[in-house]
């Protein structure tokens, strides 16, 4: 599949209801650990950043935050239906991050090496001036922070978001990463 950036997929007043929503809950964790991993390795692969784990796997976190992501990429597969792209839409992992202003939490990865699975990134936060950076790379090409939008690629890409630049006034770069991967049958 090749990259695509669908602009608009979530408008305002959900944006505000659901930034809100996802950074007033208490599950945030601060280790950025998307998946589980050997304990003496993890400060190696990872930096230290928050993060919340919606759904790793078969295990569910928060209920009301995967139902609504599941709806998103329903969303996205009826956008995408009409220039003739499907994806999947069975979430393998699901999870929110937050970066800020000098939070050097961004590094160049892959989300795995399976070339069936997709991911999907959402870009969360409302009110966003793109002075403050924030962009999001896919094998080098530069898709900038636009509030609503989702980035979907192939997970085997090696990818980055950047930190804010810049003082955001108070807004936190809150994005969600979603893994797709084939229904079950």
């Amino acid at each position: 599949m090749k990259t695509a950036l669908i602009e608009n997929v979530i408008n305002n007043d959900e944006l505000f209801f659901m930034y809100n929503q996802i950074t007033s809950t208490s599950m945030w964790n601060v280790n950025a650990l998307s998946s589980s991993v050997q304990e003496e390795t993890w400060d190696k692969k990872f930096n230290k950043a928050p993060n919340m784990l919606v759904k790793y796997e078969n295990e569910i976190n928060h209920s009301a935050f995967y139902f609504w992501g599941k709806t998103i990429i329903y969303r996205i597969k009826e956008i995408l239906k009409k220039d003739n792209v499907g994806i999947n839409s069975n979430i393998a992992r699901m999870w929110f991050n937050i970066t800020y202003s000098d939070n050097n939490n961004h590094w160049l990865h892959k989300d795995t090496d399976d070339s069936n699975i997709t991911s999907v990134v959402l870009f969360l936060t409302p009110v966003w001036n793109p002075e403050w950076k924030g962009s999001f790379y896919v094998d080098g090409e530069k898709f900038d922070f636009k509030s609503g939008s989702a980035i979907i690629f192939n997970s085997n890409e090696y990818h980055m978001g950047e930190a804010p630049e810049k003082n955001t006034n108070g807004w936190l770069r809150l994005s969600c990463n979603i893994l797709l991967e084939q229904n079950i049958k």
